[in-house]
């Protein structure tokens, strides 16, 4: 079967049905000791149609190992070695050898796919650099880190840096409409951000509606995890959290003209 890798998407959602399905039926090899020191080579993810020299087929091949060391950096494999004489450097080199980590393991048989929409694919990522033209970057740095936390179920840090993530373009929006001075003031009174949010709106109550129910939503379970108390935190918040910094973003985004217009000029 022709496998086409377009890009790193498509070469990781492939690897992972790959790996999913070597976890349910292992690989059955007839080499001995072999079998104890690693669960599946590269050359077992690799497509036959990729296992040849064209400028196309090195290029699947490369999107595919790139996903393999992306899984290997994120703790869901680890490499591992072939104790075999008659193995050339070359094709040790190239065909790696991988085991699956206990986390690794739980994880990939889980079965859910939201966390892989938001974490490998990058799709959330990708989302949420498209607004950076006009929100500028902070906001991304938080928001990636979100998705990251979300992708091994690491709840209250998901929380915290969506809020986080969230300040930013409020703060973003402030200081394109005010400057940078006064942007650090309002910011630094008691519940800047509804100050901020005030300011912004200039009695246009639907900017101000939104602005706040996107803050509340961020605010309420950011301000929660960063406290000493250990807060509950489950899936469903952090996934909300993420919705919500997403919608706000692009709302945002949508109405930068409009929010960071200052009437009173």
């Amino acid at each position: 079967m022709n496998q086409v890798m377009k890009n790193s998407n498509d070469a990781m959602s492939f690897v992972i049905n790959s790996l999913r399905n070597i976890l349910k039926n292992p690989i059955k090899r007839g080499y001995g000791s072999d079998v104890r020191k690693f669960d599946f080579s590269s050359c077992d993810i690799i497509p036959s149609n990729y296992q040849t020299h064209t400028e196309q087929e090195h290029s699947g091949n490369a999107l595919i190992l790139d996903a393999l060391w992306d899984l290997r950096r994120r703790g869901i494999l680890r490499q591992s070695t072939r104790n075999d004489n008659n193995i050339s450097f070359s094709s040790f080199a190239y065909f790696r050898y991988y085991t699956f980590t206990e986390v690794g393991k739980e994880w990939l048989l889980s079965g859910d796919e939201t966390r892989f929409v938001f974490g490998f694919s990058s799709s959330y990522a990708s989302l949420l650099q498209g607004f950076k033209d006009k929100l500028g970057a902070d906001y991304l740095v938080w928001g990636i880190e979100a998705a990251n936390c979300y992708q091994f179920s690491l709840y209250i840090a998901t929380c915290a840096m969506s809020g986080a993530s969230g300040e930013s373009i409020l703060r973003h929006l402030h200081k394109v409409k005010f400057g940078e001075e006064r942007t650090c003031k309002v910011f630094k009174e008691n519940n800047g951000k509804n100050k901020a949010i005030d300011d912004l709106a200039q009695g246009k109550n639907d900017i101000k509606n939104r602005l706040q129910s996107f803050n509340d939503k961020l605010s309420i379970w950011r301000n929660d995890s960063v406290h000493g108390d250990v807060p509950y935190m489950e899936d469903f918040h952090a996934y909300v959290s993420l919705s919500s910094l997403l919608s706000m973003a692009k709302y945002a985004f949508d109405n930068f003209e409009r929010i960071t217009k200052n009437d009173q000029i």
